[in-house]
């Protein structure tokens, strides 16, 4: 995901790594199930295509 970002804004990513905090979760797994069985939610947008919307629609919010 970094990397599509840096592809689709042009910079760097420059991370700062620390040390865990407690509470951070280290492995998550989205699991829309629950949505799916009770509103039936499918999500039709694949992360290389809403991404790219996602950066537009903040470069449109902030103007840059």
């Amino acid at each position: 995901m970094v990397a599509l970002l840096e592809e689709l804004t042009g910079k760097q990513a420059k991370p700062v790594y620390q040390e865990p905090e407690k509470g951070d979760v280290f492995h998550t797994w989205a699991d829309v199930s629950q949505a799916e069985g009770l509103l039936a939610y499918r999500p039709t947008v694949s992360l290389e295509e809403g991404l790219p919307r996602g950066v537009e629609w903040v470069k449109a919010l902030y103007g840059k």
